[in-house]
């Protein structure tokens, strides 16, 4: 089975999906008008934007609902935090810094949620889909827009000394190892 992996960088711009099976998107690709199989997000702000915004298939990094109900007492004490409206299907709180955010979720839900003790290491997007293509029996694995400095969504990739940039190659790198008999193409 023919998979691909668009991560963010413009270097993908212009790929001819057509000849893939399966498409992988990571964090902001759900914005753009691709008919993803998966749309994959560790980063907990990013995956509360995500599920507000996209009704596809989502493999997220430690979401976990707990019942509305409880949510709703937490919202009382937190001004702080962010929510959409409220549903009886059950709620996700999660932030970074002093940013709370609170996501009711939809009767019919399309989000995996994977453990992160489930994983051999911490992964971001990228590195998650890989994983999850390779453990779902996809034998040849194509990837693109990754390692670029610029973004097709204006967003930071690295910080100054290029550090994410660096971590992310690392994370694939040790896909790859721990996967040898999937044939992986960078595009």
């Amino acid at each position: 089975m023919s998979t691909i992996i668009l991560g963010n960088g413009k270097s993908r711009e212009n790929i001819d999906l057509s000849n893939y099976e399966y498409i992988y998107g990571c964090n902001l690709a759900y914005k753009e008008d691709i008919n993803f199989e998966w749309i994959v997000a560790t980063d907990v702000l990013i995956q509360h934007q995500i599920y507000r915004n996209y009704t596809g298939q989502c493999l997220f990094l430690d979401w976990e609902p707990i019942p509305s109900e409880m949510a709703v007492a937490f919202e009382a004490f937190d001004t702080q935090n962010e929510s959409n409206d409220y549903t009886e299907y059950g709620c996700v709180i999660s932030g970074e810094g002093n940013k709370t955010l609170m996501t009711y979720l939809r009767k019919e839900d399309q989000v995996i949620s994977v453990k992160e003790e489930r994983l051999p290491f911490l992964m971001a997007a990228g590195s998650l889909a890989m994983w999850h293509a390779a453990e779902t029996g996809a034998n040849e694995i194509y990837l693109a827009g990754f390692g670029d400095v610029d973004h097709l969504h204006d967003q930071k990739l690295m910080d100054e000394n290029g550090r994410r940039l660096m971590r992310w190659e690392q994370e694939r790198r040790e896909i790859i190892r721990l996967y040898p008999d999937i044939d992986w193409k960078y595009l």
